[in-house]
């Protein structure tokens, strides 16, 4: 019995690893009968099973990582099938009269490069267009509200991700929102709402936070509402940071936090701090503006980048010295491993601390 040293066990262990890392690295091979695409792929457990048959009528032809598909005609004699021809099928064909096709295999190509990720971080509308079908992780932030004058900052997008079904060829259109634009002076004007980050198709929607209030200190419920749309696995849906309180400015409030994005900016008396990117809400100001920042698309081919998130809310009553102050409570705060998505106030005059975690 041949024994490895250990060099080859562990160069062993990596080819073994590196098969596995390829296996969703790769485009799946597909071909398409009757227009339909269909995994030929026998690692997946959707894919087709060898042999199919095809009746007359019905089409077939490549998909994508296929180079050619093999099948054997036969002609249909009576209750019989008799031997026609072995054929190599590399464009749409149809199964002619009188005939039933058996398909035996489906060749791979060599090359089965998946396409690269990428990031939209510029606000605007792109068209994404796949080269491989399969499960792509998609990730959006919302844009960040910008600060209202004098009195409250901009909530924070919201954040979607999840692994969704991508066909290739198909062109999704990706929205990209813009920060809010702060305002001016101290006339109580409110900041613009943070733009939408979208894809579409999928129904993908990571709302913008909304634009500091023009009438009072209110960190209610501002942060962009999230929709995951037609997500098939790993969903994450997280609605935007809220407004929290500034005890140092009590007119002005801090913009809210991007949940696995940018941070809110403070408030001050003088030129307050925009959000940080992507998604982060913009603070208060007293007399000049902060935006609210820029949002964000990433798509990348398989699910390895996704990150399932688990959300907490933990609800507690004001015990500091009024309703909008929550500095008096020291011991509530999120669990070890879970990060703290900012203190919003309810209808009902309590808190509520959103806790997040990635996997």
């Amino acid at each position: 019995m041949k024994t490895l040293t250990t060099k080859q066990a562990v160069l062993s262990l990596c080819a073994l690893l590196l098969c596995a890392t390829q296996l969703w690295a790769q485009c799946i091979p597909t071909i398409k009968i009757d227009g339909n695409e269909i995994i030929v792929d026998d690692a997946n457990i959707a894919g087709l099973k060898f042999p199919s048959w095809l009746a007359t009528g019905q089409t077939l032809a490549k998909g994508q990582a296929v180079y050619s598909i093999a099948v054997i005609e036969f002609t249909v004699n009576g209750t019989a099938l008799d031997y026609s021809r072995n054929i190599s099928v590399t464009t749409v064909q149809t199964v002619p009269a009188g005939k039933v096709w058996k398909v035996e295999a489906a060749h791979k190509e060599a090359n089965l490069v998946p396409p690269v990720p990428i990031d939209y971080t510029t606000p605007g509308t792109y068209t994404y267009t796949p080269t491989c079908t399969g499960l792509y992780t998609i990730r959006a932030w919302g844009a960040g509200g910008g600060g209202g004058a004098y009195y409250s900052g901009g909530g924070s997008g919201a954040y979607v991700s999840g692994g969704y079904q991508l066909v290739a060829g198909t062109a999704y259109t990706v929205t990209v929102g813009a920060g809010g634009i702060s305002q001016f002076g101290y006339s109580g004007i409110a900041g613009a709402n943070g733009g939408d980050s979208k894809v579409s198709l999928v129904g993908i929607n990571a709302g913008g936070g909304l634009g500091g209030s023009s009438s009072g200190c209110i960190p209610g419920n501002t942060g962009g509402i999230a929709v995951s749309g037609s997500v098939v696995s790993s969903p994450n849906a997280i609605n935007g940071g809220n407004v929290r309180y500034n005890p140092t400015y009590g007119a002005c409030a801090d913009g809210g936090n991007c949940p696995n994005g940018g941070v809110g900016g403070s408030a001050i008396a003088g030129v307050a701090s925009g959000g940080t990117f992507p998604g982060g809400g913009a603070g208060c100001n007293t007399t000049s503006g902060a935006n609210g920042a820029n949002g964000k698309v990433s798509i990348a081919f398989g699910n390895n980048s996704s990150k399932p998130c688990t959300a907490m809310y933990l609800n507690f009553a004001p015990s500091g010295s009024g309703p909008n102050d929550p500095t008096g409570v020291s011991n509530l705060f999120c669990p070890i491993g879970f990060t703290d998505g900012g203190v919003g106030q309810s209808s009902s005059g309590y808190y509520i601390r959103t806790c997040y975690k990635c996997d």
